[in-house]
């Protein structure tokens, strides 16, 4: 077959499927924002606590710098999938996690079985989740320089898509 075949071929296909891409990609942009539509944006809501380690910590303390805000439980399968990717990210970027429904003890046999390390603030009673608007978990949030929510997230993500 001759190289003009091949690209007429291709174009073809291309046509044919271009469609079907476009309606895929607005039904996954609704989906995300519907899962979004109720979580904050604007300013970032209050964010502090007692640390895992004992420390604390306070949003507005990271005012100047670009923080991952991730709500998440170890009781949550899809959250334990992407845990590896979350703690990737703490090592060279600001990241705070929201342990949701758990207390400490429950966090620190997760965090040493999985031999995880980055900043957490146990929540148990979900004072946080809601003050977030948080409705379920993994739910993730980008806070820029100026403490205003970029990026909301709902459900597994990459470190790509953050």
């Amino acid at each position: 077959m001759s190289e003009s075949g091949v690209k007429e071929r291709t174009w073809r296909r291309l046509r044919r499927w271009l469609p079907e891409l476009l309606i895929l990609l607005l039904i996954l942009g609704g989906v995300h924002l519907w899962q979004t539509r109720e979580l904050p944006h604007g300013p970032a809501p209050s964010l502090a606590g007692e640390l895992l380690d004992g420390g604390r910590f306070d949003l507005e303390a990271l005012r100047g710098r670009v923080v991952l805000v991730h709500f998440w439980g170890s009781w949550c399968p899809v959250c334990r999938f992407e845990a590896d990717t979350i703690a990737a990210l703490a090592r060279g970027h600001e990241v705070v996690g929201v342990a949701v429904g758990e207390d400490a003890g429950q966090i620190r046999r997760y965090f040493e079985q999985a031999g995880l390390r980055y900043p957490v603030i146990p929540d148990p009673g979900g004072r946080l989740k809601h003050a977030w608007k948080v409705r379920g978990v993994p739910t993730s949030f980008i806070v820029d320089r100026g403490g205003r929510i970029r990026f909301r997230s709902v459900g597994y993500t990459t470190r790509l898509g953050l």
